[in-house]
């Protein structure tokens, strides 16, 4: 990702640059969603004020989020080729974002801080404490769903 820049001008430079090159409409979408949704609404605390890059993840976080919803929901709908464009538009956005751990280095991380816990396995009243100490520490570098997952298959399946 470019250095120095804030997030919405490499958004916009990016969407110039797929605008000129008559990129495919997937990713036009995507970028165009993208910064719609960056931009914000007028109703939202921070919006058209200088935002920190963390809430700017937040909200990128959550669009994939809600794009993984809406593909799954195609899907179900055996509508493989909406779903398909909707999968494209989270590898676009994740672009944007910093990136995530892998699955061994979540685990990793999880058993670093099951030890610094000092928390018992196979026990759940640690199962939570292991949990809530995670959810701080991880986030931003691995989705939640997936730190929940890590958490239980340390604690509990190890």
């Amino acid at each position: 990702m470019h250095t120095n820049m804030k997030l919405m001008d490499i958004v916009n430079e990016d969407l110039q640059k797929a605008i000129s090159a008559k990129e495919e409409s997937v990713k036009l979408l995507a970028l165009n969603t993208l910064k719609k949704f960056l931009q914000g609404s007028g109703d939202r605390p921070d919006a058209g004020i200088n935002r920190t890059l963390e809430s700017e993840r937040n909200d990128i976080e959550a669009l994939i989020r809600s794009s993984q919803t809406i593909a799954e929901i195609y899907m179900v709908q055996h509508r493989n080729d909406l779903a398909k464009m909707e999968m494209q538009k989270i590898s676009i956005y994740e672009h944007y974002l910093p990136p995530k751990l892998n699955k061994k280095e979540l685990e990793t991380a999880v058993e670093a801080i099951v030890e610094k816990t000092g928390a018992q396995k196979r026990s759940y009243k640690d199962l939570h404490k292991v949990m809530k100490v995670a959810m701080e520490e991880l986030k931003g570098k691995a989705y939640d769903k997936n730190i929940t997952s890590m958490v239980q298959q340390v604690m509990i399946y190890h």
